[in-house]
């Protein structure tokens, strides 16, 4: 879409955004649920990009129920959440997409996050059980998972394959368990994935990058700096 493009669009939405040079919990971003293009302007520098996949489903499993919140975690909107309250040993908390991906960002409410002992593990299917993707968890704050913001990533597995979660059989999906009880209210008011690997488009510059995107593929951005810690400045537009 050429820069300049007149915008028939219904609704639009800014936001402004601290990039780094490397991969952090604030350059992951969700679009708006409804948003199809976007303009990004960086005050200094260029960027970095590349497209993550969409949540297709993000349920929180009790032991008994299936409780699904996907809307919740992708609308962009913190009042909003999925919570995994006193989930114990035997809960396990479900993220599924129609692509690989290396990782989940959650955001964390500030009044509600775990603060009891305990230990997450990511597991993946490699086609005959469940295995552990040895991730790295940056929601782990004083021996307690889910204590703040934070990326959880992992390498992509070359075994990873797709297996049917509660009648649906989405391509790829993750597992999350641990292994103490959270404690009683925990709610994690956003989740974006990570895009399959770090091999990034580039643009050059503080010209205008216009995006558009499959709205059924697409969940949101990852955005790095060239250098420094310049500020990108976004602007949403869609029906």
């Amino acid at each position: 879409m050429a820069v300049g493009t007149t915008r028939n669009y219904a609704r639009t939405e800014g936001e402004g955004v601290a990039l780094a040079t490397s991969v952090a919990t604030g350059t992951v971003l969700n679009k708006p649920p409804w948003a199809e293009v976007a303009e990004i302007v960086m005050s200094a520098n260029g960027v970095k990009y590349a497209f993550c996949p969409r949540i297709r489903k993000a349920w929180f499993f009790n032991g008994s129920t299936y409780a699904d919140s996907t809307a919740a975690v992708e609308d962009k909107n913190l009042a909003t959440h999925l919570g995994p309250d006193a989930m114990t040993s035997s809960g396990f908390v479900y993220v599924g997409a129609d692509d690989p991906f290396r990782g989940i960002n959650v955001t964390m409410d500030g009044s509600n996050k775990n603060s009891n002992s305990s230990t997450m593990t990511v597991s993946y299917y490699n086609g005959s059980s469940w295995a552990s993707a040895s991730a790295s968890d940056g929601s782990a704050s004083g021996g307690a998972t889910l204590a703040q913001s934070g990326l959880i990533t992992w390498t992509v597995p070359t075994d990873w394959e797709r297996v049917a979660v509660n009648g649906l059989n989405l391509d790829f999906w993750v597992r999350i368990s641990v292994n103490n009880t959270l404690s009683a209210t925990v709610e994690i008011e956003e989740m974006s994935l990570l895009y399959r690997n770090t091999n990034y488009a580039q643009h050059n510059g503080t010209a205008t990058l216009d995006l558009s995107w499959n709205n059924d593929l697409v969940g949101g951005l990852e955005l790095l700096s060239t250098a420094s810690t310049p500020t990108a400045h976004i602007k949403y537009y869609g029906n």
